[in-house]
């Protein structure tokens, strides 16, 4: 700790774990990643300490923090007067233990003079977002824009049909009164279930959030607030036949900038989500190898889950994309949802949508369809797909050529034209030209 700020914080040296598995992180890209923005954490915090800018949610914050590591709940000084002499005593000797009885903010948050911090529904997103500091350390900025929309949407609605209240003042009234906002409006507007249930979450975990940080006795108040009849619906897979005789079609896609078609082909042949797909760079493509390949991996982004991370090998469209693109796509990347928005546009634009249903990321579904097709293994199919799977995991998974030869069943070939440089096809698959054949896809 720098000297200058050991007069306002005790704890001397500080430990602060970044919550990161070497097995998940092994280039420790992420860890660095996170060290560097709890270093610049910290030293914001010592310098607001410095400045006396606390707001008085951090000020309750810092006590109770302390209180915690001397082995205490905090309490105010009105409830442990409530809980009798005794209880007053108990903390006086711990101060006297310490020697810390002219150490001002350790008296007061021991004594429990900090009053707890009263926070209206409008000022409640940066406390949720200080809750969830680690967690959104690990998120690319787009990635956090989209945790904190949906929140800062749900506050909006709240506090437009409530007012904005303090929390500590919200009754269960209240709650209810919000839930029956969104029973009007699902009826009326025929809106989804899920999309008022998806609302009412946000409100209900940010408000249990809050009561838990400041130790307040309210969770209850948000239990059983969700909307019955919710049915999950699966975006709809496209049929193969359609993906291969229409969209995929000489001439169907070619009024799409380049990045854009060769990320629907990426897509097509490969099952990555769009944030996977636009997110791909020099380090993930990995074309000088005997299976030429992409990696799911974490660089400056957080993955869905730990299995989302994988090895997926490039065959016929999707390899001559790569190709094409060996750096990846600057113009999409961190901008899935500008790329879901403008290809589907396209498609509907130029009549290639199976249904109203469909979307682009339908193409992951039949991407898992033509697996299935093929005869593969669901430990296999769960490997190219990133899902975890049921049951226990043993061993190291599906190797790259096993992967290889089942995505070789399935492969869309490109349309004849120029190869990349160094290639050239031959029965209807992409060859080196200097190495006398060595099959790269199809």
């Amino acid at each position: 700790m720098p000297k200058r700020f050991r007069l306002l914080d005790a704890r001397g040296l500080v430990r602060i774990s970044t919550n990161i598995a070497v097995a998940s992180d092994p280039r420790a890209v992420l860890a660095t990643q996170r060290v560097v923005a709890l270093d610049k954490e910290l030293h914001g915090y010592w310098e607001m300490l410095a400045k006396g800018d606390l707001t008085a949610a951090e000020k309750y914050a810092q006590a109770r923090e302390r209180v915690r590591k001397l082995g205490l709940a905090y309490h105010t000084s009105d409830e442990l007067m409530a809980q009798g002499l005794a209880a007053m005593i108990e903390r006086f000797n711990v101060l006297e233990q310490r020697k810390t009885v002219r150490d001002m903010d350790e008296v007061a948050a021991v004594l429990g003079v900090v009053p707890r911090a009263s926070v209206t529904w409008s000022n409640l997103l940066p406390e949720i977002e200080r809750v969830n500091k680690i967690h959104l350390s690990t998120k690319a900025p787009d990635q956090v824009r989209k945790w904190l929309n949906p929140r800062r949407l749900a506050i909006s609605n709240f506090v437009d049909l409530i007012g904005d209240k303090q929390l500590t003042e919200t009754s269960r009234e209240d709650l209810l009164s919000f839930r029956n906002w969104w029973i009007d409006r699902v009826i009326e507007e025929e809106l989804e279930i899920g999309t008022a249930n998806k609302n009412i979450s946000h409100i209900m975990v940010m408000f249990a959030t809050y009561c838990r940080e400041q130790q307040l006795d309210l969770e209850h108040l948000v239990a059983h607030l969700k909307l019955k009849g919710e049915e999950k619906r699966q975006r709809p897979a496209f049929s193969p036949m359609h993906l291969e005789r229409v969209i995929l079609a000489p001439g169907a896609l070619d009024n799409m900038n380049g990045e854009q078609r060769a990320l629907l082909h990426i897509i097509s042949e490969t099952g990555l989500r769009l944030s996977e797909a636009t997110n791909l760079t020099e380090n993930s493509i990995v074309l000088d190898h005997p299976i030429p390949h992409v990696k799911v991996i974490a660089e400056d982004r957080q993955l869905k889950v730990r299995t989302t991370q994988r090895e997926i090998p490039l065959v016929g469209i999707a390899l001559e994309a790569c190709m094409r693109f060996p750096r990846g796509f600057p113009r999409y990347r961190h901008k899935a949802d500008t790329l879901s928005a403008t290809i589907n546009k396209y498609l509907r634009d130029n009549g290639l949508m199976e249904s109203d249903r469909h979307s682009v990321y339908g193409l992951r579904h039949t991407f898992k369809d033509r697996l299935q097709y093929t005869g593969a293994n669901a430990a296999l199919i769960d490997a190219l797909m990133g899902h975890s799977g049921k049951g226990p995991k043993y061993g190291l998974g599906a190797a790259l050529d096993q992967k290889l030869a089942c995505l070789r069943q399935i492969a869309v070939n490109p349309m004849p034209h120029a190869p990349g440089k160094g290639y050239r096809y031959h029965e209807g698959m992409m060859v080196r030209s200097s190495s006398g054949g060595l099959v790269l896809g199809g």
